[in-house]
């Protein structure tokens, strides 16, 4: 198997001092990829990536609300295809306010600015995203709650400015915790993503020169507590284009099947079936399996043979993916082991494919 040596995005897990007005916080992630399929598809590129962030924080508390201002930077360097060498700048702020008296409702804000740079051959990613979202959280009762939320996102590609969009989603969320250790999450939402050019004269497969997409997805977890240290759970989900135009990138040397700008998640429809079994280990060790089977049935992208030659009107994917995972706590810093197999079968021949990925992550907390 081909190696490749990721550094991972930092996340940050802030520990707020509740004597303390404000609180500074650092933490950086490492990790190390073996995948023997970059790309995702038929052509089994891979490479070694090295990976490096930093994530900077700072929060002011009250006793019924938290503001944190953020900094996240990265650096993915590819080993063997240097050219697709990029960085990523992110600044924003989250903000949490309890409403009432009892604690049962509680806002959460956020809004953040996203930059991406490429080195020139492959500066067609170069892109900056706008984001921002607002929810409220109530609890019915005690074991039952719901979150209504909205999410807007401005996406600006430097150099691809007919790919440049703005999105609108709107999200509903159920959950209820039984005396049974059972629990049951639902979740809807409603997107829609509206482009902003009006020109389609790059290397597009479309049906209009400004489409609107437009998406319903929903959900359902059900998650069941085995034994003290062991937990299962299955989900399923649907998710159906109401309108269905997208755009897709379509280019002999550039075909990724996992980025947005060549497998838009707009673009595709069926059911997701998942399953999941957690298990606690001694030494503060946890122990995850997962399983994921997705129908992909493409709205307007046709499927090819390798020649070329459109062979069907509509592409049809079957993605399965296998993911164990092993986290690891110790007293400086957390270990991640990953293992993913994926398969996807296709009427495309292109993307046709088996790929196999093994992670060593690193987080350390300053």
């Amino acid at each position: 198997m081909i190696i490749r040596l990721i550094f991972v995005a930092g996340v940050f897990a802030t520990v707020l001092n509740p004597n303390l007005f404000g609180q500074f916080s650092l933490e950086t992630e490492f990790a190390y990829l073996n995948d023997d399929n970059l790309d995702n598809n038929y052509e089994q590129t891979a490479d070694r990536i090295a990976m490096a962030s930093l994530g900077l924080a700072y929060d002011f508390e009250t006793s019924r609300s938290n503001t944190q201002i953020f900094y996240v930077g990265g650096l993915n360097y590819y080993s063997k295809y240097s050219d697709r060498t990029f960085h990523s700048h992110s600044f924003g702020i989250d903000y949490s306010q309890i409403l009432n008296k009892k604690e049962t409702s509680t806002i959460n804000a956020n809004a953040s600015y996203l930059i991406r740079i490429n080195r020139q051959a492959y500066n067609f990613f170069d892109n900056s995203i706008v984001s921002m979202n607002a929810s409220l959280k109530h609890y019915f009762i005690k074991n039952f709650w719901g979150q209504a939320g909205y999410s807007f996102q401005l996406v600006h590609y430097t150099n691809l400015p007919e790919f440049n969009y703005n999105e609108h989603m709107v999200k509903l969320n159920f959950s209820t915790y039984l005396p049974s250790k059972t629990t049951f999450i639902f979740l809807t939402s409603f997107g829609a993503k509206l482009y902003s050019s009006t020109n389609d004269s790059i290397n597009t497969k479309k049906t209009n020169a400004k489409p609107i997409v437009t998406q319903w997805l929903g959900s359902l977890r059900i998650g069941q507590s085995v034994f003290e240290n062991t937990g299962i759970s299955i989900m399923a989900q649907y998710q159906t284009n109401l309108k269905k135009e997208s755009r897709y990138l379509a280019s002999i040397n550039a075909s990724f099947s996992d980025d947005e700008l060549f497998d838009d998640h707009y673009g595709y429809e069926g059911l997701m079936l998942q399953g999941m079994l957690t298990q606690a280990l001694p030494f503060d060790s946890r122990l995850r399996f997962s399983f994921s089977s997705q129908e992909k049935k493409y709205s307007n992208l046709p499927a090819y043979n390798l020649q070329g030659v459109q062979i069907a009107h509509n592409r049809l994917d079957r993605r399965n993916v296998l993911t164990i995972q092993l986290q690891k706590e110790f007293d400086l810093f957390t270990l991640q082991l990953m293992y993913e197999h994926i398969k996807n079968s296709s009427n495309d021949p292109f993307y046709d494919y088996k790929n196999n990925a093994f992670t060593i992550g690193l987080t350390i907390p300053f």
